[in-house]
C-alpha cells in the first residue's frame, strides 16, 4: 500500500494493467502449479507404490527433459512466424493428454509406461515456458521490462510452491482414507479377505 503512489515501486502492481501481462502470469502461475505438482507425485508413486529406487525415479522421470533441450532454441529462433497462443494452448493439450495417460497406471507395469507420457509431456513444456514468457512480456517497456520479469517469475516459483504442497496434502490425505477403506473390509465375515489369508 506505501509504493502505490512510489514512481518506482519494489513490486510495481501497476503491470497487471495491462492484458498480456496479466493472462501470462496467471497462465503461466497455473501451468506451473499443476506441472510441478505432477513432477513431485511420480516420484511419490514410483518409489511408495512400485518400488522403484530414487535412482530409477529419477531416471524415469527424466524424459521430460530431452524434448525442451531440442526444441526450446528453434521455437525462439522461429516463434515469432507463429501466434504465441497457438503454442500455449497446444502445450496445455499436451499436459492434458499426458496426465491422462498416466490415469491407467497399475501396480505391475513396466518403466516404459512412465517414461513416455514424460518424454512427450516435454513437448508440452517446450511450447509452454518459452511462448508464455514472450506473451507475458510483449507490451512492457524500458524499465518496466525487469519489473515485469521479477514479478512474473516470483509468481510462477510461489505458485510451483503452492502445487507441490498441495499435491503432498491430497496424497497423504487420500492414501490415509483408502488405508481407512481397505481396513474396513478385512474382517472375519469379508469371503475375500478370508481367502486372501488362506492364500497367503
Amino acid at each position: 500500500v506505501w509504493e502505490l503512489g512510489e514512481k518506482y515501486p519494489i513490486v510495481d502492481l501497476s503491470l497487471f494493467r495491462n492484458r498480456n501481462f496479466t493472462i501470462g502470469v496467471v497462465a503461466t502461475s497455473l501451468g506451473f502449479m499443476v506441472y510441478m505438482g505432477t513432477l513431485t507425485l511420480l516420484p511419490l508413486v514410483l518409489q511408495s507404490n512400485l518400488d522403484y529406487t530414487a535412482t530409477w525415479a529419477g531416471l524415469a522421470a527424466a524424459p521430460v527433459g530431452f524434448l525442451p533441450i531440442i526444441l526450446s532454441p528453434i521455437i525462439g529462433k522461429f516463434g515469432n512466424r507463429v501466434d504465441m497462443r497457438l503454442f500455449v494452448s497446444a502445450s496445455f493439450l499436451v499436459f492434458a493428454y499426458t496426465f491422462h495417460w498416466r490415469t491407467d497406471f497399475y501396480a505391475g507395469m513396466d518403466m516404459s509406461n512412465v517414461v513416455w507420457p514424460q518424454f512427450w509431456q516435454g513437448l508440452g513444456v517446450a511450447m509452454f515456458f518459452l511462448p508464455l514468457t514472450s506473451i507475458t512480456l510483449s507490451h512492457m517497456k524500458g524499465n518496466q521490462i525487469a519489473s515485469a520479469s521479477s514479478l512474473s517469475n516470483f509468481l510462477r516459483v510461489f505458485m510451483g510452491g503452492v502445487g507441490v504442497s498441495v499435491v503432498s496434502t491430497m496424497w497423504e490425505r487420500r492414501e490415509a482414507l483408502h488405508h481407512t477403506q481397505l481396513t474396513e473390509h478385512i474382517n472375519s465375515l469379508s469371503s475375500i479377505s478370508n481367502q486372501s489369508i488362506q492364500g497367503m
